[in-house]
């Protein structure tokens, strides 16, 4: 992989936190607002923040299938995409870190699973509903603490709240601390920039 070819890598990272910082500026706006009655915009742009969180996650972390579609391990070129893909990770790894995938927000891959196949975890949701493994009270999107509202004594599953208290998001059973996974975004931005600011110094070669 070429110096160029990184670099463009490391600006696509500045990029997406640069829209994580402006997705947290729309969401607090709107939370100012008036903050129950514009609950959807308000999540739309916390949900904004973790979508561009993802991206960062995938250039840190890639994960390229090892198998074909039909399920055929990777020969030639394909192989050699993947490679150069798990290659390109590492040396995000080494531009922005040191990085935890166990402890940091950004590696969590639950998280990430979560916002990117919300369908599949809203169908074993519902099905564990369906089947009485979970209680029937559920609540499509709020902005407010976690325990305001009670159902027949329950608190409800939210399939979208922000809990302004904490500052915190959850999609069914998954939450992030935004605090946090912004100041994660901004570590692995100062980074990236001061690569950048060093690679730029650089005599040509």
């Amino acid at each position: 992989m070429g110096g160029q070819q990184i670099t463009m890598h490391v600006e696509e990272l500045i990029e997406q936190a640069k829209h994580v910082r402006n997705s947290i500026d729309t969401m607090n706006y709107w939370y100012e607002k008036k903050p129950r009655g514009n609950a959807s915009p308000t999540i739309a742009a916390a949900q904004a923040a973790l979508s561009h969180s993802v991206a960062i996650t995938r250039l840190i972390w890639p994960n390229p299938p090892s198998r074909d579609r039909d399920g055929n391990k990777l020969t030639g070129e394909p192989l050699d995409r993947h490679r150069w893909i798990i290659d390109r990770g590492k040396m995000m790894r080494r531009i922005v870190g040191p990085v935890d995938e166990q402890t940091w927000i950004l590696g969590n891959r639950r998280l990430r699973n979560a916002y990117e196949h919300f369908d599949e975890y809203l169908d074993n949701f519902l099905f564990d509903i369906d089947r009485g493994k979970r209680p029937n009270v559920i609540v499509d999107t709020g902005v407010l603490p976690r325990g305001a509202i009670r159902i027949d004594g329950e608190i409800p599953t939210y399939l979208r709240l922000l809990d302004p208290e904490l500052w915190e998001l959850s999609l069914i059973d998954e939450k992030v601390s935004l605090p946090q996974l912004v100041k994660e975004v901004l570590t692995v931005d100062e980074r990236a920039r001061e690569w950048l600011r060093l690679e730029r110094l650089k005599p040509p070669e």
